[in-house]
């Protein structure tokens, strides 16, 4: 089948994707942004209040002129939300599914169907998936993006504390739950890690999963980077879980402070999203060769600097979207095994892996030391991300899954029409 106008397919989305200010929002908004113009797109989308209804649609408009049509459904307020949170945990569910429940999508995509025409149902991350049993009898792909209780099951495995330990072990159970008994249902599920694929592959071996690509913005590659002999560091990371201030703060004492020792003039910025930041400034000190912030104006400009990328963290799954924002700038990046995961680079060349403190005080000293390997480093970085991660090569992949799983799921029902046919014997008549 090839793609053109004729071919319609519906996105069920979770969130406003415009502008792309997260990770997921970048796999959707690239996404479309490839695939709107090579088929007939609808979508329904989930918003906080109908009085966002205008502004979304123009927003959405301006980014994708070739959208048909856009269809908007409000998420559920206070109590509503309680009662669909007690009822997903009754289900044995994870109650965040709750915030994206809404009775009038699920009544709106049972009528839509009897009268639309869709090739196939785009359903946007896991919260999209409890939508699956309004979709009777078409072809349905879920971009579940992570393996939600695989990232559960490690943040509990790095928590020294009990109680948080008890707590991420029922959001594991809760997830693989979810997984287990909804994901069973698609006819596709995408991942954007292969070590979030094979997971999920171990828990639905009859499932069909596998590995996309989350595109990268044409505007992150070939922007021009100032190079000095006095670059800075720079680490990127989500508060709100322990584990993830415990690897920055472990970076901290046994990386960074030796590298200070060595390099008094050496400044480092914490980007962080979503930290406390008075627990940090208590933290940190009244420091001044350290930077904290929350946000950046223009991350897109403010990453464009003669930075040496740093991501300590081991926690959570899925393909590191900052990572490969650095990596596709041009940036030389020094991280974690996770913090390279979905991204298949050659450690040495495209970036530095380090599995120990040790090894990440090697690397960034080798960096600091060596201007043409930052820039050789940073240059092989860059292409690869264009090579492997640009706008065209994962909306070709994801074009290519969608064939697949039409193709795959009309041969089944021509299959299930035959054994029904030869089953109907008609009895001979004799004379």
């Amino acid at each position: 089948m090839s793609y053109h106008s004729s071919v319609k397919l519906l996105f069920l989305i979770p969130y406003v994707f415009v502008p792309p200010s997260l990770g997921n929002h970048n796999l959707t908004f690239n996404l479309l942004k490839y695939v709107s113009d090579r088929a007939e797109c609808d979508l329904a989308i989930l918003i906080d209040h109908e009085t966002e209804r205008e502004t979304v649609a123009k927003r959405i408009l301006k980014e994708f002129p070739k959208i048909n049509q856009i269809f908007f459904f409000e998420k559920p307020k206070a109590l509503i939300k309680l009662f669909y949170q007690i009822q997903a945990c009754c289900y044995g569910y994870h109650p965040a599914i709750a915030r994206y429940k809404s009775t009038k999508l699920a009544l709106w995509l049972r009528d839509r169907l009897t009268t639309e025409r869709y090739d196939a149902i785009h359903f946007d991350l896991f919260y999209m998936a409890q939508y699956r049993q309004y979709c009777p009898a078409i072809p349905t792909v879920l971009i579940a993006s992570d393996a939600y209780s695989m990232a559960a099951h490690k943040i509990r495995s790095q928590t020294s504390n009990w109680q948080l330990a008890a707590k991420y072990y029922i959001n594991e159970l809760f997830l693989k739950n979810y997984e287990r008994r909804i994901y069973s249902n698609f006819d596709l599920v995408c991942n954007v890690s292969p070590i979030d694929t094979q997971y999920l592959s171990n828990i639905l071996p009859n499932s069909t999963i596998k590995t996309i690509k989350i595109a990268i913005a044409s505007e992150f590659l070939d922007r021009p980077i100032a190079r000095s002999n006095t670059p800075k560091l720079l680490c990127t990371f989500t508060g709100g879980k322990q584990v993830v201030g415990e690897a920055v703060g472990q970076f901290l004492n046994d990386c960074y402070r030796r590298i200070k020792h060595d390099r008094p003039q050496i400044q480092l910025f914490l980007l962080g999203r979503n930290i406390q930041a008075a627990k940090w400034q208590k933290l940190l000190g009244n420091r001044s060769d350290i930077t904290l912030s929350n946000r950046v104006e223009d991350y897109m400009s403010f990453l464009s600097q003669d930075w040496i990328y740093i991501y300590p963290q081991t926690n959570g799954s899925g393909l590191k979207t900052k990572v490969q924002q650095a990596m596709a700038v041009g940036l030389p990046v020094v991280g974690s095994p996770e913090a390279f995961a979905g991204l298949p680079i050659q450690p040495g060349k495209q970036g530095f892996i380090c599995h120990s403190p040790e090894e990440f005080y090697r690397s960034i000293d080798r960096l600091l030391s060596d201007r043409a390997l930052r820039e050789q480093m940073g240059r092989a970085a860059s292409n690869f991300i264009r090579k492997n991660f640009s706008r065209e090569v994962a909306g070709a992949q994801i074009l290519e899954l969608y064939r697949e799983t039409i193709a795959r799921y009309s041969s089944a029902n021509l299959e299930n029409n035959n054994v029904n046919d030869e089953s109907c014997i008609t009895p001979s008549r004799s004379n």
